[in-house]
């Protein structure tokens, strides 16, 4: 691969000459070999800066072309008052996320940047490298040009999110595919009488990279699919187990109720990111390019999905019988059974996440309100039997727990301004278990990802009806 130094962009006049033909007519796609040789074929446009929406934020936008399209764009968030950049977490398929305050926030609480860009899958990783390092020598902040990244794509663009780590893995502290069908990113092969050795190797160099995939429960192209009869939890059940047969740090997680989109996908993925960078990142700032430490599946916590509560008929158990799958999460040298068929969590914390996040919802949830140094937490039940007890958690830690109504907790530990947290209860009614779906808490305010998904694909859109505008 070649390394940001080496890759030249085009002379200016070169892009001026492109970008005149951008609003008559879009060239199309032509098929290009990933690994086309010589210098990357990619033209940088001027860079803008537009409004954040905080105080010190900074946004930027810029255009480019690689090879004949010309419909390319980066967009880059910044957070307030940082000096050096210690990251960036990249969507490779969608120029608008650095948006979403929900990414924003918890990138704040790291000193990370944001980038998103819907870049040609030819020679991604040394495009995506010769952006940042030019944007960042723009801009002021040079460090952009070693800092290492974490890799995010949703649905097909999830295969290229991991493609792009295997191209890079000394550069990718994590990887997050979403909604992706299929993904097999080469590491394993449906036809076992075909050549095993490249599938081998592909997961050799992911081997040391923590990757996380979140699917919702009524998502068609991943799971419940009745046109061809697939049930619940497909991919789960039949291509997540051959991910982890070769020895890969993943973690698989449900997100009940959407289909191919996400509502609160943050509440799992940020505690896990959290987890990876504390592993991986070296304690002081580096001063060349970043040396990530290898994550070892030995060094993670482990659970059994119990088959995700989907009966062999692809239907799903009896509503009482939901959480019945369910066995706590232990560490690794400490799990009984196949090691290979159970899923694999960075550390507790995260573990007891994903318990609460992958419980199917059955009419108990957590509101969460206030910031700072006062925030509430309170059950919310639309079930006929009375709740009995509460307890309210963060990851693995008991905050406190409420014996009779109001079923609430008011806490003082969830605001700091780099703390990342996902904050669910666990109750019991009728003599059942219950846990809540997590909410997310990012630097001492409660998140509605929900919302901040539909506000940054709004702002997007009336940002690129303003730029069509005459």
């Amino acid at each position: 691969m070649l390394t940001p130094s080496t890759l030249m962009p085009m002379h200016r006049s070169l892009l001026l000459c492109a970008l005149l033909f951008t609003n008559i007519a879009l060239a199309a796609p032509k098929k290009v070999p990933n690994d086309y040789p010589g210098p990357v074929q990619v033209v940088l446009g001027a860079i803008s800066e537009e409004p954040a929406d905080q105080p010190g934020d900074k946004y930027y936008r810029m255009p480019y072309v690689h090879l004949e399209r010309t419909d390319q764009e980066v967009q880059l968030w910044l957070p307030g008052g940082v000096e050096s950049i210690k990251g960036v977490i990249v969507d490779v398929g969608f120029a608008f996320q650095p948006r979403k305050t929900h990414l924003q926030e918890f990138a704040r609480t790291q000193d990370f940047a944001v980038m998103g860009g819907m870049f040609r899958y030819a020679r991604m990783t040394d495009s995506i490298a010769l952006a940042l390092e030019h944007m960042g020598n723009e801009i002021g902040h040079p460090e952009l040009a070693r800092a290492p990244w974490i890799t995010m794509g949703f649905s097909r663009m999830g295969r290229y999110a991991v493609r792009f780590a295997q191209e890079a893995p000394e550069r990718t502290i994590s990887v997050f595919f979403g909604g992706s069908p299929g993904v097999t990113a080469d590491l394993y092969t449906k036809d076992p009488t075909k050549d095993q050795t490249a599938v081998e190797g592909n997961a050799k160099t992911l081997s040391g990279v923590p990757m996380i995939t979140v699917s919702g429960s009524q998502d068609a192209y991943v799971g419940l699919n009745k046109g061809e009869k697939r049930g619940y939890f497909d991919w789960e059940q039949k291509n997540y187990p051959r991910l982890r047969a070769r020895g890969l740090p993943v973690t698989a997680a449900t997100e009940w109720g959407p289909g191919h989109e996400t509502f609160n996908n943050g509440a799992m993925l940020f505690p896990f990111w959290r987890a990876v960078m504390a592993k991986r990142l070296p304690a002081a700032p580096a001063q060349g390019p970043v040396e990530l430490r290898p994550v070892t599946v030995e060094e993670g916590w482990l659970a059994d999905p119990g088959n995700w509560g989907v009966q062999e008929d692809g239907k799903l158990v009896e509503q009482n019988a939901a959480a019945a799958h369910f066995t706590p999460a232990v560490p690794y040298a400490e799990y009984k059974g196949d090691k290979s068929a159970a899923v694999w969590l960075p550390d507790a914390y995260t573990a007891a996440v994903w318990r609460a996040f992958c419980e199917r919802p059955r009419g108990v949830k957590l509101a969460v309100s206030g910031s700072g140094a006062a925030i509430t937490l309170a059950v919310e039940s639309e079930r006929a039997e009375p709740i009995e007890s509460a307890q309210f958690f963060d990851g693995d830690r008991l905050l406190g727990e409420a014996e009779s109504a109001p079923f609430e907790w008011k806490s003082d530990r969830l605001g700091d301004r780099r703390g990342v947290h996902s904050v669910f209860a666990v109750c019991r009614a009728g003599g059942l278990e219950y846990h809540t779906q997590p909410v997310q808490i990012l630097g001492g305010k409660v998140m509605d990802q929900r919302a901040a998904e539909a506000a940054g694909s709004a702002a997007a859109k009336a940002a690129q009806e303003a730029k069509a505008a005459p």
